[in-house]
Parts: structure tokens; sequence; C-alpha cells
């Protein structure tokens, strides 16, 4: 499987269905970096604050630094399209996968809309269902025989998002594994932004085309495909 984080959900949580996932783009894959923000930590998504003043964060970015908005920008902005998490908006979409169901039958908000005050109860929710890091740390006993060689992940070092920061932490716990080993590999392209897809094999340097990943997942599957316990 290819793309992003239901690509890695799909095969961390169903590990024998599917026999490898490229996740060229993944969203969130560890909620110390929802994007930018430590929902386990961090009171407020939308500012960092001291005892001196409060500085807002950035919700997006140019592979050069620049911030293109901030999370308070967007979220009230989808706030203002759809409330209750009817925007369609990426916030929205998230809360609606990885959270629970609130008593009005939409989405719990993982923060107040206006506000970003995080909500813990909300935050430890996410935490047990839908966290990949956590969920791996803690299972890895029992899925890691069945992932092991599976995981495949590409991303800029300047993602538009930050969604690299929560790559590094997956990275750091699957280099530790040793009951299996993971096997996992991880790319990551100097000021490349959001989808980078990972390093041409053929062209040393050069980015990776879909024509490429096409013919790598091809060998791929012919190399990991089911062999038959008996002759046919």
């Amino acid at each position: 499987m290819i793309r992003d984080w239901i690509a890695m959900a799909h095969q961390v949580f169903y590990p024998d269905f599917y026999g490898g996932t490229f996740a060229l783009c993944p969203d969130s894959v560890d909620f110390r970096y929802h994007q930018i923000v430590n929902l386990y930590e961090d009171t407020n998504a939308y500012a960092l604050e001291d005892e001196w003043h409060e500085v807002e964060r950035p919700g997006a970015r140019r592979p050069d630094g620049n911030i293109r908005y901030t999370m308070r920008d967007e979220n009230l902005y989808e706030h203002a399209a759809g409330p209750r998490g009817r925007s369609g908006g990426q916030w929205a979409i998230w809360e609606a996968l990885f959270g629970p169901v609130a008593e009005d039958g939409y989405a719990a908000p993982i923060w107040d809309p206006i506000t970003g005050v995080i909500d813990k109860d909300v935050a430890a929710w996410w935490r047990e269902h839908s966290d990949l890091n956590q969920y791996l740390q803690r299972n890895w006993a029992t899925v890691g025989p069945r992932l092991a060689g599976k995981l495949h992940v590409a991303v800029g070092d300047m993602d538009s998002f930050y969604l690299e920061q929560g790559v590094y932490l997956l990275e750091e716990f699957l280099k530790t594994t040793t009951a299996p080993p993971a096997l996992a590999s991880f790319e990551y392209g100097r000021k490349q932004p959001h989808c980078w897809t990972g390093f041409s094999r053929e062209r040393p340097g050069e980015r990776l085309s879909n024509a490429e990943f096409v013919r790598i997942a091809a060998d791929y599957m012919r190399s990991n495909r089911p062999r038959s316990s008996g002759a046919h």
C-alpha cells in the first residue's frame, strides 16, 4: 500500500493482511507531534505561552522556512466553514478519523476551535486508539514479528506541515526493536516539502518518479508474495 497515514495504519493494525507499506507522506504517526503540537504535554494548539509572551504556532511553511499561515488561521477558517467538524477540512477529518464520538453525534474536538485549548480526555483516547507509534511500542512483542521488513517511509525534512517530526520519533523507536528488529526503512529529503516520494534508485540524487516507484513496488510484491505450501 502507498501514500499516507492510512497506508501505515492499515499495515500496523492488520499486519497479516498486508505484505508491506510505502508511506510517502504520512500524517501524524506520533501525536507528540500532531503537526507541531504535542497533544499529551502542550495545553494549547494555537500558541506557545510563557510568563513573558505568547507565540503563534505555524500551521504550514514553504521549504525555505517562510510561514504560509498559522494553526489558529486554519482552524478558525474551518470553524467558520462548518462548525462541529462539518467543514470537510483537514483538522475536521483528523478528528473524525482519530477520535471518539461526542454526545451530540459529531466527532469530539481535540481542542476548543476558538481558543485552541486541548481536551486531555480526547487526547488520551487518541493515544490509546490511533497513535501508531504508541501502539507499536505497547504491542511490538505480538505485532513486531508480523511487521518486520514491511514498513517503508519517505518524507521531506521540510515537510509543509511539520510531519517529519513524528516520523523521527517513529524511527527512533523502531531502531531499538530487537525481537525482532523492525528492518524498517526511512528516507528524508533535504529541503523537500509535503509528499516528497523518496530517492530514485535509477538516478542517484534525484527524486523517485511515479513510474520508477511502480517498478519498485512490483519487484517488492514479487519478492514477498505468499508462497504455496504444496504443488498444484
